[in-house]
C-alpha cells in the first residue's frame, strides 16, 4: 500500500476537496483499494509503483478539482519505519499532537539541515532520510520552527501529527478483506 500525503488540502479554507469524491474520482483512474484519512488530504491505495501513483493522484488533484497540490508519497514499510524511530517516544505517548513528521519529498542537502540548526527556540527536531520529526514545546502554532521549516522546503513538504501517522500506518498495514 501507498500513502499519499497531500500538502495544503482543505486548509484554512483553501484547496477544498471532498474526501469521498477524491476517492472516486482516484478509483475511477485505476487506483485499487482507495481509502482516505481526515479531511487534511490523507490518500491510501494499493498501487506498486511510488512515481506512478503520485503522478495519478496529482493529475486526479488537477484535472478533477483544479489543484495544483504537492503530493509527497510514503510506502507502509516508510510509514512502520518512522514510527518504530520515534525520536521523542515520551512526547509521543504523551501529547501526540506536539509531536509532527515532516515528509520531506526528498533527502535534504546538508546546507539546508544546517540552516534549521539555529533559532528553532524550545523546540525539538531530528532528522532521517526524508522525514524530520519535531516536538514542539508549546504547538506548531507560532512555532519560529515550524515558520523555518515550511519557508525552508516550501512546496516539497508536508506534515501530520503524530496520532495522525499512527492511523495512516494502521490503515495502509491493514490486511486486505
Amino acid at each position: 500500500m501507498l500513502v499519499g500525503l497531500l500538502r495544503g488540502v482543505n486548509v484554512g479554507g483553501r484547496n477544498r476537496v471532498s474526501m469521498s469524491a477524491l476517492r472516486s474520482a482516484l478509483a475511477e483512474a485505476g487506483l485499487d483499494r482507495v481509502s482516505t484519512y481526515l479531511q487534511s488530504g490523507n490518500v491510501i491505495a494499493d498501487h506498486p509503483d511510488p512515481a506512478a501513483f503520485r503522478q495519478v493522484v496529482e493529475s486526479v488533484l488537477s484535472d478533477g478539482f483544479g489543484l495544483d497540490v504537492t503530493v509527497i508519497v510514503r510506502s507502509e514499510t516508510d510509514l512502520a519505519r518512522v514510527l518504530a524511530w520515534n525520536p521523542f517516544p515520551h512526547a509521543a505517548a504523551s501529547a501526540p499532537k506536539l509531536v509532527h513528521v515532516w515528509f520531506l519529498e526528498q533527502q535534504p542537502e546538508d546546507s539546508m539541515v544546517a540552516a534549521l540548526e539555529a533559532n528553532t527556540g524550545r523546540d525539538e527536531w531530528t532528522i532521517e532520510g526524508r522525514d524530520l520529526v519535531v516536538r514542539y514545546e508549546d504547538g506548531s502554532q507560532g512555532s519560529r520552527l515550524a515558520r523555518k521549516l515550511a519557508k525552508t522546503f516550501d512546496p516539497n513538504v508536508t506534515a501530520r501529527n503524530w496520532s495522525t501517522v499512527e492511523a495512516i500506518a494502521k490503515l495502509a498495514s491493514a490486511p486486505v478483506t
